[in-house]
Formats: structure tokens, sequence, C-alpha cells
């Protein structure tokens, strides 16, 4: 029985994540892709068309769909623009692997290959690994921060950096990297500010973080993560 390609889904999952150029959280209105992919809300699409939103999206189908035109050999990605963004950019991605993967019929290892590319196209394993080396504590909270993923999105992706062994880079890695790295490291650097480390008297003082609340007001990066316990 064929298993799911992983490594080709990472790999094109990379190279389409180096067309995005320096955003951290992508935006919709923005993503590069293939000339050959339109990627529009399903309710401008049926407005354009004149037709009900239920023709391209029956409301048994939650967040986005691809539909594949062969005589102009057009990979259509329609959304729910009324889902929340993290939602919505997660189903695009995931129809994006779809595409880039060359995806002909909708099987169980084709949409575990499609997870896996949007898992790596919307958040990086090379990015998190960096991050995660330089905090103190790396949680799934990070993961939405930096990269605008849904709670459940980001936990899977902290559970995939925990359980996945080993980790082998390759030369786009390495370059998405070189370019997020600015980002990152504004991050990681906002986020050791919110420590501080007080002094104890004794000899062998026990180091105790404590938060630093005015860091934490001073900072904004719009999550639906509470941070305050």
């Amino acid at each position: 029985m064929d298993k799911p390609n992983f490594e080709l889904a990472k790999k094109c999952a990379d190279y389409v994540r180096l067309q995005q150029k320096q955003e951290l959280k992508l935006d919709i209105q923005k993503l590069v892709v293939a000339p050959n992919i339109i990627i529009d809300s399903v309710q401008n699409f049926a407005s354009i068309t004149g037709q009900s939103t239920d023709i391209y999206m029956p409301k048994l189908i939650k967040g986005s769909l691809k539909i594949w035109d062969p005589k102009n050999a057009i990979h259509l990605i329609l959304y729910d623009d009324t889902q929340r963004s993290p939602r919505r950019l997660w189903g695009i991605a995931h129809e994006l692997g779809h595409a880039y993967l060359g995806h002909e019929v909708d099987g169980r290892n084709q949409e575990v290959e499609a997870h896996s590319f949007a898992a790596e196209f919307l958040a990086p394993e090379i990015a998190l690994r960096y991050v995660q080396e330089n905090l103190i504590e790396f949680t799934s909270v990070d993961i939405s921060l930096l990269f605008g993923l849904s709670e459940e999105a980001a936990n899977k992706r902290l559970n995939y950096l925990l359980t996945t062994y080993p980790y082998h880079t390759t030369t786009n890695e390495f370059e998405i990297l070189r370019i997020l790295k600015p980002q990152l490291d504004d991050y990681i650097a906002s986020m050791k500010s919110f420590y501080t480390i007080p002094f104890a008297a004794s000899a062998s003082p026990q180091p105790k973080f404590v938060l630093n609340q005015a860091a934490l007001s001073s900072t904004n990066y719009g999550t639906s993560f509470s941070i305050n316990k």
C-alpha cells in the first residue's frame, strides 16, 4: 500500500514559501502562486458569475475547495470569506498543496500530503526550530503568535516538532530561515523581555522567572490566545 510522500510535500511547500518573501503571517490577498492557480472567495466568485454560492460550495463543505478546469488548465481555489482568518488560510494552503502536488484524486494519502504541505507552508519547520532553540519555553502560543495558526493547528505543529527526529535541512530551508530570521530574532528578543531574573541574597540563588507585565503590555501580536492566566 502506498504511503504519503511527506518529503515531496515538504519540498513543494518550501519552494512555494520562498516565493512569499519576508512574510511571517501570510496574507491571502498577497499570496504569490503559479499563474494557473486562481484564489478567490466563493462569495465574490458567485457574484461575478451571477450564481448562488451553494453552486460552488455546498453547505456540507466547510472552508475551502479546489475546482479543476481541464479546458484552461486552471486550478480555482475558493474559500468561505465568513470563516475566521486562521481557518481560511489553512484551507487555502491545504488546497494549494493538492494543486502543487498534482493530486488527481482525494484519497487518504492525498489528504495527508496536503495537510503536510499546509503545515510546512504556513509555519516552516526550520523557523520553528530556530525559535524553539532560543526561547526558555516554546509553546503552541508562540507558533500562533508568529504564524497566525489556529489553536488546533498550532498544537499539531508543536507535537510534530516534539516527536519528529532526525531533522534534515535543505538549501531552500536555510534560505527561508535567512529571510525570516530578522523577524524571528525580534520576536525572540521581545519574548525574552517579558521575563526578569531577580537577584537573591543567598549564595546559590535559584533563578525565578517573573512575567514582565510592562513589556507584555507594550507588545501586541494580534492573537486570539490569552497570555494572562
